[in-house]
């Protein structure tokens, strides 16, 4: 793995469908180079990730609106490439996920619900 490698995740359309990643190389002099293509690992909504190291920490929502949220891990292997090793697993129900990993520890946040109303979050180590 290289230090200098950076991953982002998007979704296509405007509602659930396909999740795609997208590597990059940060360079010496500030430059990011991409990959020539992004790759698909899944399907669902508004994806965050965050990396530690080689390990990537994924979310989801799995449908538009308030329902379930999924999580699922990954390694950054030394190609720059990312590795899923496992199926999404069901975490929580709400909307708008985020995940950052600092180190071992692991923080994710969502929203209850649409709109104005509580924030909920859950942390891990790994």
């Amino acid at each position: 793995m290289r230090d200098s490698t950076v991953i982002e995740v998007h979704q296509v359309d405007t509602g659930a469908g396909p999740l795609w990643y997208h590597a990059a190389e940060i360079r010496a002099d500030g430059s990011v180079v991409w990959a020539t293509k992004d790759v698909q690992y899944g399907t669902g909504l508004a994806p965050s990730v965050s990396a530690s190291g080689p390990t990537v920490i994924e979310v989801h929502q799995k449908d538009s609106g308030v329902g379930s949220l999924w999580s699922q891990t990954a390694g950054l292997q030394s190609s720059g490439t990312v590795k899923f090793v496992k199926k999404p697993v069901e975490y929580d129900s709400g909307e708008a996920p985020r995940v950052s990993v600092a180190g071992t520890m692991i923080l994710e946040v969502h929203d209850e619900n649409s709109g104005a109303g509580p924030i909920y979050y859950h942390t891990a180590a790994y």
